[in-house]
């Protein structure tokens, strides 16, 4: 487990006590943890401290199996407000959802981390407001990952980005600069979602990317660092696509088992760059990272009939070319012809 710390308005005395309290209840959730088979995971705690009531305002950020699952608590003292943090986090791991890479932060928890936000950014708190908002945008990771690939291949040309990470960085700079212009009928996480929709636009329009480190003011150079570069670490293999969530009715014919992982991944994307944008976006939102019909309704501002209507869509267009004798055929003979070439040179 690695875990770090971001720390806001709190001196040494504080730190230790806050510590000492999330040690002694996560020895129970750890416990958990292995219940369900999970081995490895990150977790990010931030804690702010302000001089009004209430005082403390903190947040658990836990990065496994590709979600992240993010508890918030308030409190007037610190220890409790972890007691809060451990209870929520140990709910949400009942809901659990293999092979969603949706943030699982239940509506009223973003409610309230809007709230902290908006407090943040009115007082001009960019370093408090970036701590928390990280996780979040750290969570539509896979998305931009899965866009700039199979946009890529679309268009023909390559991004000049060699990773997401600085459509991240860039999407936490446009975070903190329009929160007091987003729409406040819009989700939080929809709304960054949008944000990231427009950096992919611009990034292969040319149009280049501000640094982070560039734009922040870093009074303080560690936490900048705790917080900013951790998105390869957020990388793990739920980022992958299967066919199985695009396609759970199809079965998978022989020549498909024998592709390897980066292979089939490979192929999927091209498939799917010959999907309508609106389309595949409708069909991966929704079957890859968990939205609801409703939600990404809301996000295309298009009726959930015509959404519905999409994903329908999306997933004949994919049937066909699996089902396509001349596609498996192509790609039989590109297997035959690299277990050729491995075999001349041994």
């Amino acid at each position: 487990m690695r875990v770090s710390w971001n720390y806001f308005g709190c001196d040494r005395e504080q730190k230790e006590s806050i510590q000492r309290a999330w040690q002694e209840g996560w020895q129970g959730l750890q416990a958990e943890l292995a219940t369900f088979g999970i081995n490895s995971s990150r977790l990010q705690l931030t804690v702010s401290r302000r001089d009004m009531c209430p005082a403390w305002n903190l947040q658990a950020a836990l990065h496994v199996r590709g979600q992240t699952l993010i508890s918030l608590a308030e409190q007037d003292d610190g220890t409790a407000g972890i007691h809060d943090l451990l209870a929520d986090l140990r709910g949400k791991l009942g809901e659990l959802r293999p092979g969603s890479v949706q943030s699982l932060a239940r509506p009223r928890d973003l409610d309230r981390l809007t709230s902290f936000l908006e407090a943040w950014r009115k007082s001009g708190r960019a370093d408090v407001f970036l701590g928390f908002i990280t996780p979040l945008v750290g969570s539509l990771r896979p998305y931009v990952r899965r866009e700039l690939r199979i946009r890529e291949l679309a268009s023909g040309m390559r991004a000049a980005l060699d990773t997401p990470d600085e459509v991240l960085d860039e999407l936490l700079v446009r975070a903190y600069e329009q929160f007091p212009l987003r729409p406040r009928q819009t989700a939080l996480e929809l709304w960054l979602l949008g944000l990231s929709e427009q950096i992919l636009e611009e990034v292969f329009a040319g149009t280049g990317l501000e640094s982070l480190n560039d734009w922040i003011e870093q009074p303080d150079a560690e936490p900048v660092d705790s917080r900013h570069t951790v998105w390869t670490e957020w990388a793990t293999d739920q980022e992958r696509l299967e066919r199985g969530d695009l396609l759970p009715g199809l079965a998978a014919t022989d020549v498909w088992d024998d592709l390897d992982v980066e292979t089939k991944q490979t192929e999927l994307y091209q498939l799917l760059k010959d999907v309508p944008r609106h389309k595949r976006q409708c069909l991966m939102l929704h079957t890859v990272d968990g939205f609801t019909i409703a939600e990404i309704a809301d996000f295309q501002d298009r009726s959930e009939e015509q959404v519905r209507v999409d994903i329908d869509a999306a997933r004949w267009a994919l049937e066909q070319q699996f089902r396509d004798s001349r596609w498996l055929d192509d790609i039989e003979e590109r297997l035959d012809l690299s277990r050729r070439r491995r075999s001349n040179a041994r």
